[in-house]
């Protein structure tokens, strides 16, 4: 991260982003920032982050506030307390509204949009984000071979993204959104809700889900017939995988 900074001409940053956050210090709570130079860095969160900062982030000072004390002002305290003039921020998940806060805030400070240093830096997975990642989609596909045993008529839609749920949770990991299971003719909707509706004989269903484990999501999508698959079945399919198949092979280099 210093080393980019310095190649960039970086010379102080505020991190805000959570998924950033997290990956430059471990912590796994909802609210934090950091404020990292080439050689200082301090964790910034709130009271009832406290005891967890203390555990998690060990590689730098953490500090938190509490009401009735404001972020903003907190967040300018520690910018002045380390002596930056010149402060980068993360422009792509920063609000207008919030630079504006900030800008009234920092004084003395001249704040800027900084490169988008930390996603370049994370393209690049290290061996442990690879094992992550590898053990997130073996949850998921375990998964899979477990809820499959419910596709059957009359389980409704949210019997089934609750066995998902339960499943990866029952496993000691967190999910990686909320699935998403459609039937029928509700089917056509990729990105559809559960409902109530009950499976019927014939009925394609979709299940979009996946796990999360240390940060690091799967996302799979599976989609199966209740009952014997027909021969419209079969085209309906075999059209889908030819064009999946077709744009695989387009976005080869």
């Amino acid at each position: 991260m210093r080393s980019k900074m310095a190649e960039s001409g970086v010379q102080a940053m505020l991190v805000s982003d959570i998924a950033s956050v997290r990956w430059l210090t471990g912590f796994t709570g909802s609210f934090g920032y950091v404020v990292v130079s080439a050689d200082r860095a301090r964790f910034v969160t709130d009271s009832r982050y406290a005891i967890q900062a203390g555990e998690q982030v060990l590689e730098m000072p953490n500090v938190w506030f509490q009401s009735p004390v404001v972020l903003d002002e907190f967040l300018a305290q520690q910018v002045s307390d380390l002596g930056f003039s010149k402060l980068g921020f993360e422009a792509s998940s920063v609000t207008y509204a919030t630079y504006e806060k900030w800008k009234s805030r920092f004084v003395g400070v001249e704040l800027y949009g900084a490169p988008d240093l930390i996603s370049k830096l994370r393209m690049v997975k290290t061996k442990d984000e690879l094992d992550r990642i590898r053990q997130a989609c073996g949850v998921a596909d375990a998964c899979f071979q477990h809820v499959i045993r419910m596709i059957q008529p009359g389980v409704s839609e949210w019997d089934v993204s609750l066995d998902i749920e339960f499943f990866i949770r029952r496993s000691g990991f967190e999910l990686a959104f909320e699935p998403i299971v459609v039937s029928g003719e509700r089917s056509a909707r990729p990105h559809g809700r559960a409902s109530e509706k009950k499976l019927e004989l014939g009925d394609f269903v979709t299940m979009d889900f996946g796990a999360k484990v240390g940060g690091y999501c799967s996302d799979i999508t599976r989609t199966v017939v209740v009952g014997p698959v027909n021969d419209r079945h079969q085209e309906i399919y075999g059209q889908v995988l030819k064009a999946q198949l077709a744009s695989i092979e387009a976005m080869k280099p």
